[in-house]
């Protein structure tokens, strides 16, 4: 992102530096609609990836999105490393936020689903207190205006923190056919471990 330059791209385009500032105000407009654009590309994955498995398939369904999830990425190698590898960009979090709330909203409403289904295995330690995720929450909320469970949010913070690193070993590393079986094993030990199932027989 760093590397973005409007005078660059007004060349290229063949207008002069102000022509280009008549669509883009400045560096961070532009940097803003890159974000945008690539967090609606994903979204537009995930939410297709979802959608081509039956509504209670509740492990078909986390199972597409995961992968969905993985394919963009390496499919957008730049575009992901700008949304989730690009600090210091000084990009308007609120309208980034109404793009990145859609991929959000794919992952917690499969995951939502199979908890209210009984076929998400919740976590006893959600007994005590987290003010952690209690603080997620509200800021989610605030955010994404996206109202989850603690246990189906807590679940979704640790599906991202997992595979986000995969994606980004397999991005940045040199050896992605051990990354990719060591990806496709934890995703069905996960499985396991959520105690995914379809729906109701």
């Amino acid at each position: 992102a760093t590397a973005v330059s409007l005078r660059a791209i007004a060349r290229e385009m063949g207008m002069s530096a102000p022509g280009l500032y008549s669509y883009f105000a400045n560096y961070e407009a532009l940097i803003t609609a890159l974000m945008v654009d690539a967090f609606n590309s994903m979204a537009d994955a995930l939410e297709a990836a979802r959608d081509a498995r039956e509504a209670g398939d509740h492990v078909g369904r986390f199972q597409a999105v995961v992968n969905s999830y993985r394919q963009w990425a390496l499919a957008h190698r730049y575009e992901y490393l700008l949304i989730f590898g690009a600090p210091n960009i000084n990009a308007s979090i609120e309208t980034v936020a109404t793009a990145a709330k859609r991929n959000w909203r794919v992952i917690l409403g499969v995951l939502s689903a199979a908890a209210d289904d009984g076929r998400l295995r919740i976590p006893t330690h959600f007994d005590e207190p987290s003010p952690v995720y209690e603080q997620i929450q509200k800021e989610w909320l605030a955010l994404y205006g996206i109202a989850v469970s603690l246990p189906v949010l807590h679940t979704a913070v640790k599906v991202w923190g997992m595979f986000h690193g995969f994606v980004m070993l397999e991005l940045t590393q040199r050896q992605p056919e051990m990354l990719r079986q060591a990806y496709e094993l934890e995703l069905q030990l996960l499985i396991k471990e959520l105690g995914l199932m379809a729906g109701s027989q």
